[in-house]
C-alpha cells in the first residue's frame, strides 16, 4: 500500500465532512473511542478520534486516527520487557441495517514501533513495521441526527497479518470497540 495515497484519501474524506456548512450542520459528527486495559503485568492505552458524515439514516462514511500504546513488564530479570506504539489512519464506513444494528468496515494503515529490552543487560532492539488491516464489525447503536451517536461493536481483522496491531500469537481473536459521537450544531 502507498502511504501517501492513504493519507490523501484520509485528508480528502476529513475535509469533505467539514467542507459544506449545510452538511456539517445536518449530518457530520465527531467523536471516537478510548481504550484502557491492564493486567498480567501489561498496560494498554489508546485513543481513536473520528469524524464521520451520515449521508442518510442507513450509511455513514468518515475518517479516523488510531493511536495505541502497549507495555509489558516482567517480574524477574530473565524475560524481556516489551513496548509497542502504533499510529494509524482509517476510513470508516457504517451501514445501519436495522433500527439499531450496524455493520462496519474500517480499512486501516498502521505504523508500528515495537521495542524489546533485556532487563539484565539493558540491551534493546526496535523494529518498525507498516501494515494494513481491514476490520469488519457488527454492533448495536444509534445515530439520530439531532442527538448523540453511540455504538458497541465486535470487530475482527480479516487480513490477520502478524504485524497488525490486532494480531495475537495466541490466535486471531475478535475485539470490542465502543464509541460515542456528537453532531455539529446549527
Amino acid at each position: 500500500m502507498n502511504l501517501k495515497l492513504i493519507v490523501r484519501v484520509f485528508i480528502g474524506i476529513w475535509m469533505f465532512c467539514l467542507s459544506n456548512q449545510t452538511m456539517a450542520q445536518n449530518g457530520t459528527y465527531w467523536g471516537g473511542a478510548v481504550n484502557i486495559g491492564a493486567g498480567n503485568n501489561s498496560l494498554n492505552l489508546g485513543i481513536k478520534p473520528e469524524i464521520v458524515h451520515a449521508f442518510n439514516r442507513y450509511f455513514d462514511l468518515g475518517a479516523a486516527v488510531n493511536v495505541d500504546y502497549l507495555s509489558t513488564l516482567t517480574s524477574d530479570n530473565f524475560n524481556p520487557q516489551y513496548k509497542k506504539f502504533s499510529l494509524g489512519l482509517g476510513l470508516i464506513s457504517r451501514l445501519w441495517i436495522a433500527d439499531n444494528f450496524v455493520v462496519s468496515c474500517i480499512p486501516e494503515f498502521n505504523c508500528i514501533q515495537f521495542t524489546a529490552q533485556n532487563p539484565q543487560s539493558g540491551l534493546s532492539s526496535t523494529i518498525t513495521n507498516q501494515t494494513p488491516s481491514i476490520l469488519l464489525g457488527l454492533g448495536y447503536g444509534t445515530h439520530e441526527t439531532d442527538g448523540i451517536v453511540y455504538f458497541v461493536s465486535i470487530f475482527y481483522d480479516v487480513l490477520n497479518m502478524p504485524t497488525s496491531p490486532y494480531y495475537s500469537p495466541a490466535g486471531q481473536l475478535p475485539f470490542i470497540r465502543a464509541g460515542i459521537g456528537f453532531y455539529f450544531k446549527h
